[in-house]
Formats: C-alpha cells, sequence, structure tokens
C-alpha cells in the first residue's frame, strides 16, 4: 500500500463533447510515476459503485420491479470487481451517478481509463488481448479494455488466460476473480 505521505491528491476531469457528462475524478497521484493506485479496491469501495450502479438505475426505471437493496447485495459479492484498481472503481462510481439514462453504462469504463490517464495504444497486454479476442471470437473483448485498470495480479491472471486455447481462455477469462 502507498504511504499517504508519498501521495498527493489530484483532479482530473473529462467532458464529453455532447456536454452530457461530466466526471471529475479524486485521485492519488504518487512518486512511482503511475497514473495512481494499483491496489485492489476495498470492501468500501466496491459497495460504493454497486450503491451507484444500482443508484442509477433506480434513478433511470431499469430495474423492473427488482428490490434495490437485493442487487446491491448480490454486485458487492461479484468477486470481478476484486479485478480492480481501488482508483478506477472510484472513477467509475463517480460516473454512474451522472451518467445520463440513455447513454450505456459501459461508457463508464471508458470514462475511468481516460480519467486515470492509462493508454491503451501503449499497453501491450490489451493490444494482445484485443488481438486474440478477434482471432479467437469465444470471448468478449470488455477485458482488453478494463485489463488497462486492473491490479497487477488481475493483469497476470489475463495474461495467463491469454496464453491458453481459444476454448481454454474463454473459461479462463469466465472464472476471473473466482466467479
Amino acid at each position: 500500500m502507498v504511504s499517504r505521505l508519498h501521495c498527493r491528491e489530484t483532479v482530473k476531469t473529462i467532458f464529453i463533447a455532447s456536454g452530457v457528462i461530466v466526471l471529475s475524478v479524486l485521485a492519488p497521484a504518487c512518486d512511482d510515476g503511475g497514473p495512481g493506485s494499483k491496489q485492489a479496491p476495498s470492501i468500501t469501495t466496491i459497495a460504493k459503485v454497486c450503491g451507484s450502479q444500482i443508484g442509477r438505475d433506480q434513478r433511470c426505471n431499469k430495474l423492473d420491479g427488482k428490490d434495490p437493496a437485493e442487487l446491491k447485495a448480490a454486485c458487492a459479492a461479484d468477486s470481478g470487481y476484486t479485478l480492480f484498481r481501488e482508483d478506477a472503481l472510484v472513477a467509475e462510481a463517480g460516473c454512474f451517478d451522472t451518467l445520463a439514462c440513455d447513454l450505456i453504462e459501459d461508457s463508464c469504463l471508458g470514462l475511468a481509463v481516460r480519467a486515470l490517464g492509462v493508454n491503451q495504444d501503449q499497453d501491450e497486454l490489451s493490444k494482445g488481448c484485443l488481438t486474440r479476442a478477434h482471432t479467437c471470437n469465444t470471448f468478449i473483448d470488455d477485458y482488453c479494455e478494463a485489463v488497462l485498470v486492473f491490479t497487477d495480479d488481475a493483469r497476470a491472471k489475463v495474461s495467463a488466460c491469454l496464453a491458453k486455447t481459444c476454448d481454454e481462455a474463454e473459461v479462463c477469462f469466465n472464472n476471473l476473480g473466482g466467479r
């Protein structure tokens, strides 16, 4: 864990051309030159992102009669969130809080990636993942963008999945995060 003595708080803001979304992220910028914390998320952060996601669904009338408390509990139990860096989930939560109802939730991952200053074109694992996803056509390429804001441990798991045959890679990706 990075000591707070060696970090300073920075604010990064992204404005979307349509003016619909404004994402402000308060993220630690640390002396290691990285875009922020690479630690796994806390239970509190996972609960926050789940609350923000379900809150948006409730605000946009997308719950289809389901109990928000049950949905939040199921979301918080989703071990896939442990793959993400703490700062990435904080960014996603902020996005869900302000995301317009006519926009898809997947756009929050892209906003988090950009807010944290991670570049997909410069990340060999992400590029390799996209190539493999298109070659195999057995697993979705969503992981290939998400890997940009995964913890180092989760990135190693993705790399191991990519080294497998296409069918094995699909199973591997489906089991990431203990699912």
